[in-house]
């Protein structure tokens, strides 16, 4: 039982940091751009010239492949100094694209666990589905009107904070379902341990 009281605080950890990211990038939508896209950008900056230096030395070996990374490593992080409001627009579309992928695996997920026979099955389901409607604004808003990375950073910072929630929520419904679960099964041993004494 302690491993699973050990595996909910961890994804309820997660949960709330979550919210707490989704909070602070709606707030403050402009700054969290510059500082995602410069971070982002640094970040890449720094491993593409490593792999260079790196691959240029002879580390190890001569290895194309790991120049081939330095370089476009380079080229990511150059894309997201010079212009992080494109940068984070085309970051929003990967996540967009990725939360669809995870959403229906969730959905699949939740079926799974209607099929256990688990009570609160339909949380996961609406947490996939809701995963799979904030992607799909995301893209439309960004082609119907095409609006900043300020606004995308907005529906994100909201999606994330959903996602959080409901996350918690699910863990915590999931855990109740699994405690009663398991003091049902404990008062089913010993009630047969008493019947076999006797």
């Amino acid at each position: 039982m302690k491993v699973f009281g050990k595996e909910r605080n961890r994804r309820l950890m997660n949960a709330i940091l979550l919210m707490v990211i989704g909070v602070l990038m709606a707030i403050f939508s402009a700054f969290a751009v510059d500082i995602f896209a410069y971070t982002l950008g640094t970040v890449f900056l720094v491993i593409g010239t490593f792999y260079i230096v790196c691959c240029l030395i002879g580390f190890a070996f001569f290895n194309p492949w790991l120049l081939l990374q330095g370089l476009l490593n380079l080229i990511i992080g150059s894309i997201a100094v010079s212009d992080p409001n494109a940068f984070t627009t085309w970051v929003f579309y990967i996540a967009a694209f990725f939360l669809i992928y995870q959403g229906v695996l969730e959905i699949a997920y939740s079926f799974d666990l209607k099929a256990m026979a688990v009570k609160n099955w339909w949380l996961d389901l609406a947490y996939g589905i809701l995963m799979i409607a904030l992607s799909v604004l995301v893209i439309a808003l960004d082609l119907s009107k095409g609006v900043g990375a300020n606004i995308l950073m907005i529906v994100g910072g909201v999606g994330l904070f959903v996602s959080g929630f409901l996350e918690a929520l699910f863990i915590l419904l999931l855990h109740r379902t699994f405690k009663r679960k398991m003091r049902k099964d404990d008062d089913n041993d010993h009630d047969g341990k008493v019947v076999a004494e006797q």
